[in-house]
């Protein structure tokens, strides 16, 4: 419950803080949100793994996702996708 309540937080104060710093600048963000849910739906499947005890597993696990990231940072950054 409490990262849940962090994440929403988080996600208020980027909204107020973007709506404060857009009067002074201008700032325009964009971005196609289906495209960043698509790049986004596959960090949810983590749940879906069986949970180990195994440091191997983990580490296969921690370096899928982790490559995932860094793709999907790179599709982003060079605008190929988002």
């Amino acid at each position: 419950m409490i990262p849940i309540v962090l994440s929403l937080a988080y996600c208020i104060v980027s909204i107020v803080m973007y709506l404060n710093m857009k009067k002074l600048l201008d700032i325009k963000l964009e971005f196609n949100f289906l495209k960043v849910l698509v790049l986004s739906i596959p960090f949810g499947l983590i749940y879906l793994l069986p949970s180990s005890d195994s440091i191997l597993i983990n580490l296969v696990y921690l370096s899928i996702f982790g490559s995932y990231l860094l793709l999907s940072f790179w599709l982003a950054i060079n605008k190929k996708y988002v």
